[in-house]
């Protein structure tokens, strides 16, 4: 008897029940028979195939374990949780006017990239521990890593990535010197709150500018994340190729986390409500090249999630169209139900 399953859910012991090619090539990625193991994943994921046909009937399977103990698991969300509170150190001591403590941020940013290597377990992660408190913590780390994902599927070297995590910790440290009436309110700000809100990109420029080890494309990150290649952002008003790369990445990293994180104001999006949303922003807003990176390999990682749909059913993401990522085929009780087409669904919840 032959299972599909999706890559997260394999275990050492699989084995493959049918060939793999490359997509539109006929050049095999792998073929029946060959046992699952973390390197063939890999190679998966690089050629963006995430559910595979195994043999459950083959000798061995599900016998030796998973690929991805729960130790491994625990280990980074205990990380993440470690981060979130190294970050807030770092935000009080700056707002009780001490030092930052750069040591914390670049252990931290070689730590997350070390604990990267399987990038399901980053994107679960942020799901799993996303939270309405103390939001502007988590939101550093979150944008941390995201915009090191982005940076990986760029291609950027290792001491690239290492910077551009650097930029993400550090992209709201001016929100430490923001009133906590502002920062903390439970509730949309006024347009006063909302000047005072946009004075954090410069001051975080002045806290970062002087820092040494921080070099200057990370500190215009900090600058210029809110900056718009239309010249609408701000705090200058910047055009296109006028914002450095490590802004656009970070600025796309920031919108996707705070559009998909739950508020005490704002009920957080879906992530397919989230890839529409930014679609529209990107045009004029932000850098195409850079985001369309982001959404169509952040996207693939839905593949095979279990979501509940505005009908109350429940069911599986089956396909996602690269030109309609929002508009996914889903599986509801061996019904394929395509979300683009029968426009009357929707995905309320991922489960």
């Amino acid at each position: 008897m032959n299972t599909r399953k999706h890559l997260k859910d394999c275990v050492a012991g699989d084995v493959l029940a049918e060939d793999i090619y490359i997509s539109g090539r006929n050049i095999p990625l792998a073929v029946r028979g060959n046992e699952v193991d973390r390197k063939l994943i890999e190679k998966l994921i690089d050629n963006k195939v995430f559910k595979i046909l195994v043999d459950s009937s083959a000798e061995g399977y599900g016998l030796k374990g998973s690929f991805e103990p729960k130790s491994k698991t625990e280990k980074f969300v205990k990380q993440y949780s470690k981060d979130v509170s190294e970050i807030k150190s770092i935000f009080q001591d700056i707002a009780s006017g001490k030092k930052p403590n750069l040591e914390a941020i670049s252990e931290m940013s070689k730590e997350l990239l070390a604990n990267s290597e399987d990038i399901f377990r980053v994107v679960d992660s942020i799901n799993s521990v996303r939270g309405i408190d103390e939001y502007t913590y988590t939101h550093s780390v979150n944008v941390a890593l995201y915009s090191m994902l982005i940076a990986k599927w760029m291609g950027m070297e290792e001491d690239e990535i290492n910077d551009i995590i650097k930029a993400g910790l550090l992209h709201d440290i001016g929100k430490s010197r923001v009133p906590n009436s502002i920062l903390n309110k439970r509730g949309p700000l006024d347009n006063y709150e909302f000047e005072v809100m946009k004075q954090h990109p410069s001051l975080g420029y002045e806290i970062c500018k002087n820092m040494p080890g921080i070099k200057d494309e990370i500190k215009e990150a900090v600058l210029y994340h809110h900056e718009k290649i239309d010249g609408s952002g701000y705090p200058t008003g910047l055009k296109d190729v006028e914002i450095g790369t490590y802004a656009k990445i970070v600025s796309i990293a920031d919108i996707y986390d705070a559009i998909t994180s739950e508020r005490v104001y704002k009920k957080k999006q879906t992530p397919f409500e989230t890839f529409l949303e930014i679609k529209e922003i990107a045009y004029g807003k932000l850098d195409i090249k850079i985001s369309d990176v982001f959404l169509n390999n952040i996207a693939s990682f839905y593949l095979g999630t279990k979501v509940k749909l505005n009908t109350g059913e429940i069911g599986e993401v089956a396909f996602i169209y690269p030109h309609k990522i929002d508009r996914p085929i889903v599986k509801i009780d061996g019904k394929l139900v395509d979300t683009s087409k029968e426009e009357s669904y929707r995905i309320e919840e991922l489960l």
